[in-house]
């Protein structure tokens, strides 16, 4: 047998064996796998339950630049010009939301307008416009962080 039906065999498998926790386990494994250090680091930020402003730089034709925010700032990110890559690979996964404008961030959003990536990137596009938004933690993100958060194996 070919090696991928090999390996979809011994998936299918070990999920016919495989009990709730187990299952969720093996998810959350699968997901840890994908992540970055600072991936990460944004997750540990995000899992404190305070929403980060978001803006995506649009023209009509076009998204010049989608997902930049201040939350990798804020949780220390080693390559800050690659949050929007982060922030859009977190919301894949499914780890990250993104909602509406929330008016008590107006300063943040503000002082994220003047960010060297947005403003290239406005700068790029006729006529372009930030759309804000912001971005938390969704429900599945909130589970996986309390299976992985390493506080909580030191706190025990």
């Amino acid at each position: 047998m070919p090696p991928l039906r090999v390996a979809m065999k011994e998936l299918l498998d070990s999920s016919a064996d495989a009990d709730r926790r187990q299952a969720r386990d093996e998810l959350y494994a699968a997901v840890l796998r994908q992540l970055t250090a600072d991936e990460a680091r944004i997750l540990a930020v995000l899992a404190r339950g305070a929403p980060f402003p978001v803006v995506d730089v649009v023209t009509r034709q076009a998204t010049l630049l989608r997902n930049a925010s201040t939350v990798g700032e804020a949780a220390g990110v080693t390559l800050r010009d690659e949050v929007p890559s982060y922030l859009t690979r977190l919301i894949g996964l499914g780890l990250v939301e993104r909602e509406g404008v929330r008016a008590e961030l107006e300063p943040q959003y503000e002082i994220l307008a003047t960010d060297g990536l947005v403003r290239e990137a406005a700068a790029s596009g006729r006529r372009a416009r930030l759309v804000r938004g912001t971005v938390r933690l969704s429900p599945f993100g909130s589970r996986f962080w309390a299976a992985c958060d390493p506080e909580k194996s030191r706190a025990r």
